[in-house]
């Protein structure tokens, strides 16, 4: 019997976070550095986040253990463990009323630990990745993992991932509470790991992140709070570029399903003399592929989209709709109904042009600090077509297409 996870009956609303610090009275759990300024800054105002990003982030709990072989063809670690992540936080179904983020309390308290657990994660991977200083590109499960060290004792936390820039590497520990129920108790779990851990601490090497799930009509002292577990600094900065350089083989290797591309791109990533000042490695010729070939290893077909005077190229493929990690919604105009071809609905998902261009280049700052100009929601359309195209921050790119797609595209805010 099939049993479908539909994706898209994830809410597609934004909603607003308000964040705090955590703060004790105990000595030995204060930390004694400085207030970093981003975390000044952050706690200055409130914060936004978007539903969808959300549950994509809470499906990290799953992306490294999902069986494949239970589901049907073309789908993706990614879309089970979205799929997995939306099928357990729907059982409290979250809603947004009055720009916050609301669900119906289960009165089950095994569902209310796994569900806050669930979307606390997601909520505090996502809040990280868009507010914080943390590379979201590079962040990855690290519960299971072992280390050579333990002294460092980095298994006692959940995810580690690179600062912005090509800071050093974050340790981060996240938590969920249904209705700040158990804040004190994860706030004691964390000051236990830093004791533990007996190394110089401050705000920028590690992270605690609290996130409460709350019922409408409770009070609300807080949606996200901030603490300070903590490890020896290091300077990571060549491996924080390789793992960016394995994200864009992974998200390359979902979205435009060239094999040779992404075989290519994890090459990249683990060659010896990809820092090499004298000695470029080899395999970075082969991100120079002949514009005139309609199919390479790292395009089956291309889009430029256009918008204010920018123009970005995503290499990339087209796909059934299915396809798509989360859908996008295209309602195809009463003019143009008429027009368009009955069942020419397809997918479209790339990476920006870019990218590769950086990754070439050996442009690693240009890499590290990489953000995309147009992140968004946009819409196109003409006589011969209708679209809905998500660029998100690292650039890549999904869309929606209702008849033939040109290869230049210009775009409009949706």
């Amino acid at each position: 019997m099939l049993i479908v996870f539909d994706t898209a009956t994830i809410p597609q609303q934004s909603f607003s976070v308000k964040a705090t610090r955590s703060s004790t009275d105990k000595t030995e759990w204060k930390c004694p550095t400085p207030e970093p300024q981003w975390i000044t800054e952050l706690l200055k105002a409130e914060r936004r986040l978007q539903f969808q990003d959300v549950v994509l982030q809470a499906g990290r709990h799953f992306s490294d253990k999902v069986n494949l072989g239970i589901t049907g063809p073309g789908s993706t670690e990614r879309r089970l463990a979205t799929g997995i992540a939306w099928a357990i936080l729907s059982m409290i179904r979250p809603y947004v009323k009055q720009d916050r983020l609301y669900v119906i309390d289960p009165i089950d308290q095994d569902v209310k630990r796994l569900c806050s657990e669930v979307l606390g994660v997601g909520i505090a991977l996502e809040f990280l990745r868009r507010h914080c200083n943390v590379d979201g590109r590079t962040i990855r499960k690290i519960g299971s993992k072992v280390v050579a060290r333990p002294g460092v004792a980095a298994n006692r936390f959940d995810y580690e991932a690179f600062g912005v820039n090509g800071g050093q590497l974050v340790l981060i520990e996240a938590k969920g509470t249904f209705s700040d129920a158990s804040s004190s108790g994860h706030r004691g779990s964390i000051a236990d790991k830093i004791l533990k851990l007996g190394l110089p601490r401050g705000y920028d090497r590690a992270i605690g992140i609290i996130c409460s799930t709350w019922v409408f009509g409770e009070n609300r002292p807080f949606d996200v709070q901030i603490c300070d577990p903590e490890r020896e600094p290091e300077d990571r900065t060549q491996e924080a570029v390789r793992e960016v350089i394995r994200f864009y083989a992974k998200r390359f290797d979902e979205t435009v399903g060239r094999p040779e591309g992404t075989r290519l791109l994890s090459a990249i990533a683990e060659d010896d003399d990809l820092f090499a000042p004298d000695r470029p490695p080899a395999v970075l010729k082969e991100l120079f592929p002949d514009p005139r070939k309609p199919v390479t290893a790292l395009w089956h077909n291309r889009v430029m989209l256009k918008h204010d005077g920018r123009e970005h190229e995503f290499w990339g493929n087209f796909w059934q709709p299915d396809r798509l990690p989360i859908p996008l919604d295209l309602s195809v105009p009463a003019h143009l109904q008429a027009r368009l071809k009955p069942g020419s609905r397809k997918a479209f998902m790339g990476v920006n042009r870019r990218i590769f261009e950086l990754i070439r280049s050996r442009d690693f700052p240009g890499l590290l600090s990489y953000k995309a100009e147009d992140e968004g929601l946009w819409h196109s359309e003409s006589e011969d077509f209708v679209a809905v195209f998500h660029v998100d921050t690292y650039g890549v790119v999904r869309g929606i297409i209702e008849g033939e797609l040109p290869m230049s595209v210009d775009l409009a805010q949706s």
